[in-house]
């Protein structure tokens, strides 16, 4: 993209290309710089010499080539200009400082109690903020944004979650409010958790350089999805756990029936285990079973319980291979405890689709995805929220 009579907009685009390369390099000294990104020489020091002003970049030690003059190198600061996320579940409340440099400066978690009230929540909520605030000290001055990444659906305009099955009282909270009270004046964002956890990806550079088109999968509570194309999210709050997998007449939260949540979800997976007799009916109500009972039953080839999440997954294989023809990803990225309870998920997964659904035909958009399980936690959406003010804030736009 050409910014035409722009000038300062194409300065701002050279230098964040210049910071780019940082974030691929680590170490840059002036000559590689020049090298790697093709500007003069006369650019990359003004470009260096700007970022040095800004206290954005230090010397550091690199490797000399053993003839030649000696280089200097430089690095991005890692405690300059910080992003905060914050996400939360039925379990927690999840933190993560990431730097304009993409480094995790800090993490924090609060456990939950099952069953905790709204007010209790909102507490919780709170002294999180203020345990956050406490570990950043000084370095609180340089946050440049904060992100809140929540489950369910929310409102674009107020930030409000519209919806939350385990946690309906959460609808009645405003999220921005509160974190502008343990962070006043400090620009505040608010999302749906499918598109920060998908965003998390984003600063993998080899994975987007790799693959044009990604499709993110996550089953925690239930089962959302987002789709990366050519390294952007493009598609961030797909409702995977909507698509319709049974004539079954069991009803779903969204007023249709067969839904994949009626079987593949949290609260699905908790009454297996209340049938079973290994939770009690508080857990199955508040969404805070712990399903590790059904992995190790799973993984030890118990017979009914093999066979019935065996079934479940089949439904959960007959949704992706309906996504993976619509979008036709490069890679399926897995995610979350529910996929977790099947061991290596990826290869259950083509075992049961080469045993249900063989792709004889014509149309074989499933045999060229590649499918990947990543173990990453629910801090993942907190972390990936700050990935994606970081590429907003610092994109670079490659000009043609």
């Amino acid at each position: 993209m050409a910014f035409g009579y722009n000038i300062d907009q194409r300065k701002i685009n050279k230098r964040n290309f210049i910071i780019d390369l940082f974030r691929q390099q680590g170490l840059l000294s002036k000559a590689q710089a020049k090298d790697l990104s093709g500007y003069s020489m006369d650019t990359v020091l003004s470009i260096f010499s700007s970022l040095q002003e800004d206290g954005l970049i230090e010397e550091a030690d690199g490797k000399q080539k053993p003839k030649g003059r000696r280089a200097t190198f430089f690095k991005l600061k890692s405690r300059e200009v910080l992003y905060l996320g914050i996400t939360y579940n039925q379990g927690g409340i999840f933190s993560s400082v990431v730097s304009f440099s993409d480094e995790i400066v800090l993490t924090h978690a609060t456990g939950l109690e099952m069953g905790i009230s709204e007010a209790s929540f909102t507490e919780s909520f709170l002294d999180h903020l203020n345990e956050v605030v406490a570990m950043l000290g000084d370095e609180k001055s340089q946050l440049a944004a904060i992100g809140c990444s929540v489950p369910g659906g929310r409102d674009s305009e107020s930030g409000l979650v519209l919806r939350y099955t385990f946690m309906p009282f959460t609808e009645a909270i405003d999220f921005r409010s509160l974190i502008e009270k343990a962070f006043p004046g400090k620009s505040v964002q608010v999302e749906q958790n499918a598109q920060s956890m998908a965003s998390y990806f984003l600063h993998d550079s080899e994975l987007m350089e790799k693959y044009e088109r990604i499709l993110f999968i996550s089953s925690r509570a239930g089962t959302v999805s987002g789709l990366i194309f050519n390294g952007k999210v493009v598609a961030g709050n797909g409702e995977f756990g909507h698509i319709r997998v049974s004539d079954d007449p069991a009803g779903c939260v969204c007023g249709r029936k067969g839904c994949l949540d009626c079987y593949f979800s949290l609260q699905s997976f908790s009454e297996l285990l209340y049938q079973r007799g290994l939770v009690d009916r508080a857990a199955v109500k508040e969404g805070t079973a712990d399903l590790s009972p059904l992995a190790d039953l799973y993984s030890k080839g118990e017979d009914e319980i093999v066979n019935e999440l065996d079934r479940r997954l089949a439904f959960f294989c007959s949704a992706m291979l309906d996504v993976i023809n619509v979008t036709v990803p490069d890679l399926v990225i897995l995610s979350g405890e529910l996929l977790a309870i099947y061991g290596e998920a990826d290869k259950r997964i083509r075992e049961i689709v080469a045993e249900r659904f063989p792709d004889s035909g014509f149309v074989r958009h499933y045999e060229k995805s590649e499918i990947i399980f990543s173990g990453l936690g629910p801090e993942m959406a907190a972390q990936g929220i700050c990935y994606r003010m970081v590429r907003e804030e610092w994109e670079y736009i490659g000009e043609t």
